[in-house]
């Protein structure tokens, strides 16, 4: 088995801010194991004079002509001289082992795996996925992922996808100790593998923010026999801007929600007349969650 910490790996960033990815890189310099580079890839428009430095590893800014986020990535990774990329956001912030045990579960694979990271979220305290809650509301949630939105019942949804294409993540708590390595059908955006995996990509077909974008490539790639796992001990969280978290700006892009929702549901051959039943419930589960601020 080769030895983890021989191992060179480069990260690939697509990115709107040059001050996220100032912070991006910040926390990157506290990882317990370093990347050989960094590949930072923006839009054109968003060129600028600014230089990024670190006595850690190297820095790469690359521009793309395109406002595309999947492009912005697939070109930062093509730029990447390892054989293993790690492809990232520009708002994560990763624990000081995340990459390391994302690398161990890695190598126990074969080369056409991807390899996920446990979701958490740092305003409650708590995984940003959850399967336990009060009686009541855990009656209204099993009723609707199960009933509503065809997903396995209880905990068994974990790591999967619906029957209508909707994505259910990973709380760790519901499994062994002793279980370094979680095989599932989907994972998000932050995934590390070796760089061929990595370019299987597909372009997303709308323009404006990418919605739904992980799941369909976790499709795309799943069709071209790539597997998926999730290291269990790999913890990241997402920098929310606090400020752009409101009802109106989140209910504008509902629609845009729905529309990479039956793009996916056409990707799996899904049924057209339970997605239409399902879209009353959508908006109804989500003026809720706005309402009790009770985010997914």
């Amino acid at each position: 088995m080769t030895n983890k910490s021989k191992i060179s790996f480069s990260i690939a960033i697509a990115s709107l801010s040059h001050s996220n990815t100032f912070k991006t890189i910040k926390n990157l310099e506290k990882l317990k194991t370093k990347p050989k580079e960094v590949i930072v890839c923006f839009p054109t428009h968003n060129k600028n004079n600014n230089k990024f430095k670190s006595n850690f590893f190297k820095i790469k800014i690359v521009y793309i002509n395109k406002f595309s986020q999947t492009e912005q990535r697939i070109k930062a990774i093509k730029n990447c001289t390892s054989k293993i990329v790690l492809q990232m956001d520009d708002d994560l912030i990763l624990e000081k082992e995340c990459v390391d045990e994302m690398i161990k579960c890695l190598i126990n694979k074969n080369k056409k795996n991807v390899i996920g990271a446990v979701l958490f979220d740092k305003n409650i305290n708590d995984f940003f996925y959850r399967y336990k809650y009060k009686f009541f509301y855990q009656i209204l949630r099993d009723f609707y992922n199960h009933y509503i939105c065809l997903a396995q019942p209880g905990i068994k949804k974990m790591g999967t996808l619906s029957k209508l294409g909707l994505n259910y993540g990973i709380d760790p708590r519901f499994l062994s100790k002793n279980l370094n390595c979680f095989d599932c059908e989907w994972l998000n955006s932050f995934i590390i593998g070796y760089k061929k995996s990595m370019l299987c990509q597909l372009k997303y077909p709308y323009q404006g923010k990418a919605y739904g974008e992980d799941v369909i490539n976790s499709i795309y790639r799943k069709k071209n026999g790539i597997k998926h796992s999730v290291a269990l001990r790999a913890k990241f969280t997402i920098n929310k801007d606090n400020k752009r978290n409101n009802f109106i700006l989140k209910f504008s892009n509902l629609i845009r929600i729905l529309r990479s929702k039956y793009y996916i549901l056409k990707m799996i051959n899904g049924s057209k007349i339970r997605f239409l039943i399902f879209i009353p419930f959508f908006f109804l589960r989500t003026l809720m969650c706005r309402i009790l601020n009770n985010f997914k």
